[in-house]
């Protein structure tokens, strides 16, 4: 418990850089503390309870001729509240309500390991880790208010990853599941307007529902409808307690996100328009290569002369990003949020580029294990040895171009997958 409150004052120090600063504050009524509390803690009317599905084995991304090894990937129970007074921020994971703050709960059994922050600062928030936030004078005498809304919110809404896997089937589980009047709108972040990620959440919720765009800043909600994520994980973990399994990342509704998964390819592959491109048996994903550069265009040169077709998904639209993904059967990239669409693939075969510190993990093979999918694993070389350092390093990464070829060379001759012209 002492080193744990030393932790704690630590990485206080690091926001408030001294004691005087903090005694200051906490004069002024501008620093006050709070324990972060689960959805389940806040005081709702009602509350809507999908049945937790099934705990499945889903075998972990593995280097060619690696035996298998799984991980059990738990169901959680999914949750829905209506719930009165909440005040949030679109791009903030945080709720509060009669100053009491909630967070969506992560797993049980990361309590013990990130004890740190693991949602960067909001303008409601200043600091917060998995059991404590600090915050400053409280915004409710001066936020807009809105009579009532659905919360899509998160401080990932703007990464595609996890907008589609964490956040976007919480609308889905209020279409298919809840009771949830027509007139009650969606409230999210106005940051996602005219994106994909507008497209995608039109293809879940339809037209006749209305959505709010908001900015980000508090809004207080008088009757706020809440829903818990089928599928939890963690946002750049940072190994600071103890190692980071990648191979157990949270938990996993399978029944919710194959019923989501199967909409939204209905949605995208009903009534094909004529002219639409043909069918691409095997797709390079290619980066923007800014963020985490490395030579992916010697990678997509080789594979080019393999038959393979290099795309920037993020420049197509959504239906095609989807239709793409179901029809290919051999997908190659780096680790990033373009293998979201791994969920709406089928009967494939993927490799992934990862560094070596992401081996063995089921961030992405769990969503294709749904389409009966398989995902192998090579592995590159770079500066970084963690994920906080790879998240922002700007050194190029030496992706191992050879090994790519070699790889596809013998799945190609032993799996029979269509070679070029074909």
């Amino acid at each position: 418990m002492r080193s744990f409150l030393w932790f704690q004052f630590r990485s206080w120090k690091k926001r408030f850089p001294t004691l005087r600063e903090i005694l200051i504050q906490a004069s002024e009524g501008k620093l006050r503390t709070g324990i972060l509390r689960g959805y389940e803690h806040m005081v709702a009317n009602r509350v809507f309870s999908i049945p937790r599905g099934m705990n499945v084995s889903v075998p972990l991304t593995r280097s060619p001729g690696a035996r298998v090894r799984s991980a059990l990937q738990h169901s959680p129970q999914v949750r829905a509240f209506e719930a009165e007074g909440v005040i949030f921020e679109p791009s903030s994971e945080i709720l509060m309500q009669r100053q009491r703050y909630y967070r969506q709960p992560l797993p049980r059994r990361w309590s013990d390991d990130f004890r740190e922050n693991l949602y960067a600062a909001s303008s409601l928030i200043s600091w917060n880790s998995s059991n404590f936030c600090v915050y400053g004078t409280g915004p409710a005498e001066s936020c807009p208010e809105i009579p009532e809304g659905i919360l899509l919110n998160g401080q990932t809404c703007t990464n595609w990853y996890h907008w589609l896997i964490n956040l976007l089937p919480k609308a889905f589980i209020v279409e298919q599941y809840l009771d949830v009047d027509v007139r009650v709108p969606y409230l999210v972040s106005k940051s996602i307007q005219g994106t994909r990620m507008e497209e995608a959440l039109r293809l879940v919720v339809g037209n006749e529902r209305k959505v709010l765009f908001l900015e980000d800043r508090p809004h207080k909600v008088a009757r706020g409808f809440l829903i818990e994520t089928p599928v939890r994980e963690i946002y750049r973990p940072k190994n600071i307690l103890s190692k980071f399994r990648w191979s157990n990342l949270g938990s996993f509704h399978f029944e919710i996100m194959a019923q989501y998964r199967s909409h939204i390819i209905g949605q995208c592959l009903e009534n094909k328009p004529e002219g639409q491109p043909e069918v691409r048996q095997r797709v390079f994903l290619a980066r923007d290569n800014l963020s985490r550069p490395a030579n992916q265009d010697e990678v997509g040169n080789v594979l080019e002369g393999m038959g393979f077709e290099t795309l920037h998904l993020d420049l197509l639209p959504f239906k095609e990003q989807v239709s793409t993904l179901n029809q290919a059967k051999f997908v190659i990239s780096t680790t990033g949020a373009q293998w979201a669409g791994w969920l709406f693939s089928q009967d494939a075969i993927g490799l992934i580029l990862v560094p070596a510190f992401l081996t063995r993990s089921s961030l992405f093979s769990k969503l294709g294990f749904i389409g009966s999918s398989e995902l192998l694993e090579l592995t590159f070389k770079t500066t970084t040895s963690s994920w906080a350092e790879f998240y922002t390093s700007r050194v190029p990464a030496d992706l191992p171009a050879l090994e790519v070829r070699d790889f596809v060379a013998k799945v190609v001759q032993s799996a029979g997958f269509p070679r070029q012209g074909q």
